[in-house]
């Protein structure tokens, strides 16, 4: 680290948790006077980390993972969605506020050609790594909610009933909880046209109603799918999940 520190005989010096070894005027290539006493009991230390610093500063304050910025572009992302967002082709950013991170468009999200960016976004649900993990699902969620969505989304429906399906298989609680949401707001999105994709997700639905943790946001979930996705899929539901007892209102 380039930094001499004169000291007496002292045995040990710890630095920012670190401990140091003491080099004598000799050992660190100092020439020594043979005629001054002062001089031969004087310790050079010169310090050197035993070990690099590895850990980010904040990182035992939380668990979420971020990616590093300077990385090598050859980095491994988990999704198409990590390797579309690094060249820069998802046409928003990430605004970091003071409690809460939004996103900033280059161009409004209506004005969006919705193939393939909405398919790489829900692709990118898989994501753990921040910003991915934010952009992907915040960005899903926003182009879902733009005028006109329905119409650029429903041809799409089929692929994107993969990622949610690869989302609800996922032993990752937070991704299993993003991919209720993602087929929640899809489902208000496309209406019936979920319906002849439906049976993608059923198993997965039916594994989340054992789990006391999921049981009611998958119970909601299927009460979204029952009033959005018309007299037909209430069939399909049962013959999966044959416990599910249909909403009288629908």
């Amino acid at each position: 680290m380039g930094i001499n520190i004169m000291k007496k005989k002292t045995d040990k010096v710890l630095h920012g948790g670190k401990s140091f070894a003491p080099i004598k005027a000799k050992e660190a290539g100092k020439k020594v006077s043979p005629g001054k006493v002062q001089e031969e009991e004087k310790v050079i230390f010169s310090f050197k980390a035993q070990g690099p610093y590895t850990e980010k500063p904040s990182a035992k304050y939380t668990s979420i993972k971020t990616a590093d910025p300077f990385a090598n572009t050859t980095k491994k992302h988990k999704t198409t969605f990590g390797y579309v967002y690094t060249s820069g082709s998802v046409p928003c950013r990430i605004q970091h506020g003071g409690v809460n991170n939004f996103l900033l468009w280059d161009k409004p999200p209506v004005s969006l050609i919705y193939d393939p960016l909405l398919q790489h976004c829900f692709e990118g649900i898989m994501e753990t790594e921040h910003p991915y993990a934010f952009v992907a699902f915040q960005a899903l969620r926003e182009l879902l909610q733009a005028d006109g969505a329905a119409e650029k989304t429903i041809p799409q429906v089929p692929k994107l009933m993969v990622s949610i399906k690869t989302a609800l298989m996922s032993s990752n609680p937070n991704i299993y909880s993003k991919g209720l949401d993602a087929l929640q707001a899809l489902t208000e999105v496309v209406g019936e046209n979920v319906t002849s994709s439906i049976h993608l997700v059923l198993a997965q639905l039916s594994k989340g109603l054992t789990n006391k943790k999921f049981k009611q946001r998958v119970t909601e979930t299927l009460t979204i799918l029952e009033e959005q996705g018309g007299p037909e899929i209430i069939p399909l539901i049962k013959s999966k999940i044959p416990t599910y007892a249909p909403n009288v209102n629908s």
